[in-house]
Formats: structure tokens, C-alpha cells, sequence
């Protein structure tokens, strides 16, 4: 419980500092660092979290796969229409990792 307790706190800062980014001005370096962060977390969050919240660390998986894919599809080059794309997929990402800190009630 400790483990995965510690491991979604760390996963939480990481998430709200790429909530918190200012995508354009950030560019797709800066995204690309923030996204390393979160997948260095949810790492450490699978190991620990595995049985507690298996299901939905698995889906927190796939949407932080999906946010790599859409930075991936920036090419490089970031505009309004595709910073709007960014942002949708790391709200997808925070709220499929709230799922996880509902189901990991034992934390505090």
C-alpha cells in the first residue's frame, strides 16, 4: 500500500504539471519531457498498484499512450487546432488517473 500510494503521488505532480503547461509556449520538447515524467510514474505506478487497480491503471496506460501519439503527431510543429488535440488528451489522461486515486481509497 505504501508503494503504490507514494507512486500516485508522484504520478499526480507530474500529471499537474502537464496540466499546467502552456502548450505552445512549452513546444514539443517541453511536452516531450513532461510526457517522461508521467510514463517514468505510471511505471512505477504499475508495479505497485498492479492488483489494487489493475483495470484502471490500464486504462490511465492507454491514455497516456494516446497523449504520446498526439504529441507525436505534432511533427514538430504546434498550432492552435493541435494544441487543442494536446490538451484533450491530457485530460484524458488526468481523468483516467483520478479513476486510479478513487480506487486506491487507502491512501491518504
Amino acid at each position: 500500500q505504501e508503494q503504490y500510494c507514494a507512486a500516485g503521488d508522484e504520478l499526480r505532480s507530474s500529471l499537474d504539471e502537464l496540466l499546467n503547461l502552456d502548450i505552445i509556449g512549452t513546444g514539443t520538447d517541453g511536452l516531450n519531457e513532461a510526457l517522461d515524467a508521467v510514463t517514468e510514474d505510471l511505471g512505477d505506478l504499475q508495479g505497485a498498484a498492479e492488483e489494487a487497480a489493475a483495470d484502471e491503471v490500464a486504462a490511465l496506460e492507454e491514455a497516456i499512450s494516446g497523449l504520446g501519439t498526439a504529441i507525436s503527431d505534432l511533427g514538430g510543429e504546434i498550432s492552435v487546432d493541435n494544441a487543442a488535440a494536446i490538451g484533450t488528451a491530457i485530460q484524458d489522461a488526468a481523468t483516467a488517473a483520478d479513476a486510479v486515486y478513487q480506487t486506491l481509497t487507502d491512501c491518504e
